[in-house]
């Protein structure tokens, strides 16, 4: 028995030993041979690649077979380095699954493959040892040259690309940033600074709260502010800008068109003021005016009503006005006989009136414009010898040019005298007929006298 297994060794001054062979190659210290049996590596139970307790003081190179599962090691050939490393397998001839990746490919067997890591480590690819990918396990990607992204699901694409400083940021063009919590850039040189801001195109820059910028050189950098069109800028909080080199500073405000400026708040502007050629058209695609409307128009102020028509002042400003508001009028009258007297004459009857005060000598108007005055007096002589009066029109005494009447008239005669007047009137100025005699034995005939006054504009 003893000579059958030393016969199985070959041993040699050089200290080379040989297993199933009797000329062990020099450049060995241990060859084994045989046609129908292998080497069989010791099976140990690892508990991670850092385990250096389930073997004591493990040695440099040392060569085991793991059989568990476990932590971030798989059954296979490990070797100790410092921590155990796995033995990587190539690809079998009949293509099988292995955990080698060829460079000509792989031909894969389960669907179950994959390429990454089995801990919580980021994965880093680099070219030329510049990194260009980068894949956190919490869901940080970056891939570009000089890419970086925060660990917490935010994205950088592109070179330089950044989206570093809050979670759930999107960075996508060379050297664009996404800093804010949940913001997105996209564009070459494109910032998105705030929590939940947008910034689309070269150099678009968004960094109001939840702020948009679209277009190249597009910049909204107030609280809710919407910039939309190149070189467009929305500094108001919550201002619109929409089109190229559209600018809104006012709150709320928004500028629709080429240079259009909206600094008001809460204004809408279209068009820029310096460009007459601007037009609006509703209706048609052909507008003729700064304001073409094909159809009706409504328009709410308070005031709108049945039979009103949109009035303008002197400065542009129009409202729903009622016309027949306009139609200030009165009028006295004589309603019984009476003596002629001196100074204004007395009409001791109202008619009707709007927008006027009567009284028993004038008419007092409550609005400034031009007015119609006329007036009418009928006389009759009972006796005595002949007079010869005369009557005009007057406010506060003092006569209103062209509104003088004369007559004669002798014992037993009736005379009639009447006048029309355009007449400018101030708010509240009173109008009167005056007369230049008196006479007790002439009478102002009833119904026969009256003074009329109606505005006209």
């Amino acid at each position: 028995m003893l000579l059958t297994f030393a016969s199985s060794f070959s041993f040699f001054v050089n200290a080379q030993v040989g297993i199933g062979t009797t000329a062990p190659h020099s450049s060995s210290a241990l060859e084994i041979k045989s046609s129908n049996s292998g080497l069989l590596i010791p099976r140990v139970s690892l508990q991670s690649t850092t385990d250096n307790s389930t073997i004591a003081n493990p040695a440099t190179s040392l060569l085991i077979y793991n059989n568990a599962t476990i932590s971030d090691v798989t059954p296979g050939f490990y070797y100790w380095e410092g921590v155990w490393k796995r033995l990587n397998q190539s690809a079998s001839s009949i293509g099988a699954s292995t955990d080698a990746w060829n460079l000509t490919g792989n031909t894969l067997s389960t669907g179950n493959e994959y390429l990454g890591t089995n801990n919580y480590n980021p994965l880093t690819f680099k070219i030329n040892n510049n990194a260009f990918g980068r894949f956190h396990p919490n869901g940080g990607i970056a891939i570009g040259r000089g890419a970086v992204s925060h660990n917490d699901n935010s994205v950088a694409i592109g070179t330089n690309a950044t989206a570093t400083n809050s979670n759930e940021a999107v960075a996508i063009g060379n050297y664009s940033n996404g800093s804010g919590y949940q913001s997105f850039a996209l564009g070459i040189n494109a910032t998105a600074s705030n929590n939940e801001t947008i910034a689309l195109g070269r150099i678009a820059t968004a960094s109001g709260y939840r702020s948009i910028s679209i277009g190249v050189g597009a910049s909204s950098t107030n609280n809710n502010a919407l910039a939309l069109g190149n070189a467009s800028v929305a500094s108001g909080e919550q201002a619109t800008a929409l089109g190229s080199q559209a600018s809104a500073s006012g709150q709320n405000a928004t500028a629709i068109g080429y240079l259009s400026t909206a600094t008001q708040a809460n204004s809408i502007i279209l068009g820029s003021s310096t460009n007459s050629n601007n037009k609006v058209g509703i209706g048609t695609n052909n507008p003729d005016e700064r304001l073409h409307v094909v159809g009706g128009v409504k328009i709410v102020d308070g005031n709108q009503g049945t039979g009103k028509v949109f009035v303008s002042d002197a400065n542009g400003k129009a409202t729903w006005t009622d016309l027949n508001t306009k139609k200030y009028y009165g009028e006295i009258y004589s309603g019984f006989t009476a003596p002629l007297n001196l100074g204004a004459v007395i009409l001791n009857t109202n008619g009707a009136y709007y927008g006027v005060t009567l009284n028993s000598t004038a008419i007092q108007v409550q609005n400034t414009g031009l007015y119609r005055i006329s007036y009418t007096v009928s006389l009759r002589k009972n006796s005595g010898s002949v007079i010869s009066p005369e009557f005009y029109l007057g406010i506060y005494g003092t006569e209103i040019p062209g509104t003088r009447t004369y007559t004669s008239i002798s014992n037993g005669e009736t005379r009639t005298v009447s006048i029309v007047k355009l007449v400018n009137l101030t708010a509240y100025q009173a109008v009167s007929i005056y007369s230049n005699s008196s006479d007790s034995n002439t009478n102002l005939l009833a119904n026969g006298c009256n003074l009329i006054v109606e505005f006209i504009k």
